[in-house]
């Protein structure tokens, strides 16, 4: 007995379950778990800086980069020149990726120095990028000893920041501790 139905039938069902099996196999789980979610963006300082302007602006946009396009939602966690937040995000911010913060560009430096009251390892952060690209510099006063690299390794001199872990902290303690011992000590 002929029966091409049945054997047409067979082959449309398992070409249902295959494309089944292939849409799920092709579904993104990145775009799945971000889908209809939010990320906390935690910002280091306070409202109106540099820092969270650039952290605001990035939240308006790296949503639309993300698959699943989540929601970035940005929120001030300002304390200690952004200390706080990176401690934040190290020790007590989810781990799922629905948490990301803007913090100072010295504080991956910050555990070398040990200058402040830091609970994270630097090396464990996933670091995505810089907001901007900045040059500092250091000067000195026209009444300074103080004129040249030279200079500035022998003879003594006082600077200041403007809190434990801002990038003025890490910079003075550089300075303070002369950058070459940090270098290359193997601290």
């Amino acid at each position: 007995m002929y029966r091409p139905a049945a054997s047409c039938l067979c082959g449309i069902v398992g070409g249902i379950a295959l494309v089944s099996v292939m849409d799920r196999a092709m579904a993104d789980p990145v775009a799945d778990f971000y889908h209809n979610r939010s990320i906390n963006l935690y910002i280091g300082y306070s409202v109106g800086g540099g820092y969270d302007t650039y952290a605001r602006v990035l939240a308006e946009h790296i949503g639309k980069h993300i698959p699943g396009n989540p929601t970035i939602v940005p929120q001030n966690m300002p304390g200690a020149g952004s200390l706080r937040a990176a401690n934040f995000l190290y020790k007590a911010a989810p781990k799922d990726g629905t948490a990301i913060a803007t913090f100072g560009r010295g504080l991956a430096m910050e555990p070398l120095i040990g200058s402040s009251q830091t609970s994270y390892d630097a090396r464990k952060f996933w670091w995505l990028g810089s907001g901007s690209d900045e040059v500092s510099v250091c000067g000195t006063g026209p009444g300074s000893k103080v004129r040249t690299w030279s200079d500035m390794q022998t003879i003594p001199f006082t600077v200041a920041g403007e809190g434990s872990g801002s990038d003025p902290d890490i910079f003075a303690a550089m300075l303070k501790h002369d950058v070459h011992q940090f270098l290359f000590s193997g601290r």
